[in-house]
């Protein structure tokens, strides 16, 4: 994960980097609106898909360069496994992140390689972790199960990796425009395992800290002129 960061770093100074080179820019606004599949990557594997939706607010300072605001809302829910693990969190995510493109120079690439793009940030989840049943790993008495809660309610920190294509309408790949589509797959990796219900301090669980995909579909309007 820290290899990755620092590989998205990189990344994101060599292209402001050829921002700045490029000469000026004028900046502008854009909202949207998406929505998508849910996928999570927690101990339990079982029924893990569900919808989601997400509200973005961007502002591109360069042709190569965009941050912003990003909130999703939907349901991780997953369940029941082999040992009786079932549980539904109802959650908010607030994300805070910065995009660049891949291969930002149109007038050598006139493909749609221009708007590809890659990013990363930090954001928060808020959770409501519900309908936890006891997990019967070790044991077939769920009065002697361990590494579950019947609820959690917490903010906790996310840290979003997200690759994706922006596909302009009216001036196709090459241009910004007015109106634009936005396919992404973004993993929210999270630093605690309690997004699920379930921790993983027996066999059964997974090792590894609570994750999520979002894969999304958003259309983006840009504001002002």
């Amino acid at each position: 994960m820290k290899k990755l960061i620092i590989f998205f770093c990189l990344i994101l100074l060599v292209n402001f980097a050829n921002a700045q080179y490029r000469g000026r820019y004028e900046g502008y606004v854009t909202a949207g609106v998406g929505g998508g599949v849910i996928i999570s990557h927690m101990d339990i594997v079982e029924n893990n898909i569900h919808p989601g939706a997400a509200f973005y607010f961007n502002f591109h300072s360069s042709y190569t360069f965009m941050a912003g605001l990003e909130v999703q809302s939907g349901l991780i829910n997953a369940g029941k496994d082999i040992y009786n693990r079932k549980s539904k969190n109802q959650f908010i995510a607030t994300i805070l992140k910065a995009n660049v493109k891949l291969f930002p120079d149109a007038e050598i690439i006139q493909t749609i390689l221009p708007n590809l793009y890659i990013g990363s940030g930090v954001g928060f989840i808020k959770s409501n972790v519900t309908d936890v049943l006891p997990d019967t790993t070790e044991t077939r008495d769920p009065a002697k199960a361990i590494g579950w809660r019947p609820s959690y309610t917490g903010t906790d920190i996310i840290i979003p990796l997200n690759a994706g294509i922006i596909i302009n309408f009216k001036n196709g790949y090459r241009r910004d425009s007015k109106v634009s589509l936005n396919l992404n797959y973004q993993n929210n990796k999270s630093i605690t395992d309690w997004l699920d219900g379930y921790a993983s301090i027996i066999g059964g669980g997974n090792l590894a800290k609570d994750s999520y995909s979002f894969v999304s579909l958003a259309l983006h309007y840009r504001l002002g002129r």
